[in-house]
C-alpha cells in the first residue's frame, strides 16, 4: 500500500469482465476521440483482463482511478530474431496524481511481474514529442532501442 497524504492509494490487478472498473479506468483519461474508448475497451482491455499472458493494473485513490496500466508477453516469432519478450502497452497516470511515486510503483509491479513469467526483455514505445515520458522511463533503466518513422499519404 502506498501513502498519499489522508488518502490511500491502491494498485489492484484487473481480472475477468469487471465492467464497473473498466468503465471508470475509461473516465479520467482525455482521449482525442472519445467514442474510441469503448472500442478500445471491448477490443483490447477486456481480452487482457481475461489473457493469463497480460497484466492490467488500476490504481485507486479513494476508489477513484488514479493510473491504469496494461502490460503483456510477446512470444517468440519468425519474422523477429528475438525469444519471448515483455511489452508494456499502457502507462497512464491522471494528471492530479502525476510525479507522486505512481508511476515508480506501478512499474515496480508490472517488472515483478514480467520476472514471475521468466521474462528477461521488456519494450514500449512512446511518441516522440513527448519529453516527459521519455524522461520517465529513461529513469526507470530504459534505453532506445528503435524509431519508427511515419508520413501522412
Amino acid at each position: 500500500m502506498f501513502k498519499q497524504k489522508k488518502n490511500t492509494l491502491q494498485i489492484w490487478e484487473i481480472c475477468g469482465w469487471n465492467l464497473c472498473v473498466t468503465v471508470k479506468i475509461s473516465t479520467p483519461f482525455s482521449h482525442p476521440r472519445t467514442e474510441a474508448i469503448p472500442v478500445f475497451i471491448k477490443e483490447h482491455l477486456r481480452p487482457a483482463m481475461e489473457a493469463e499472458n497480460s497484466l492490467v493494473l488500476v490504481a485507486l485513490d479513494d476508489e477513484k482511478v488514479a493510473g491504469y496500466s496494461y502490460s503483456l508477453i510477446i512470444g517468440t516469432s519468425n519474422l523477429e530474431d528475438r525469444a519471448k519478450y515483455g511489452c508494456i502497452h499502457d502507462l497512464f497516470i491522471t494528471e492530479t496524481h502525476r510525479r507522486k511515486g505512481l508511476g515508480d510503483k506501478m512499474v515496480s509491479e508490472i517488472v515483478k511481474w514480467f520476472r514471475l513469467n521468466d521474462i528477461h526483455r521488456v519494450e514500449l514505445d512512446i511518441l516522440a514529442q513527448n519529453q516527459v515520458a521519455s524522461s520517465f522511463w529513461k529513469k526507470q533503466g530504459f534505453a532506445d532501442f528503435k524509431h519508427t518513422l511515419y508520413r501522412l499519404l
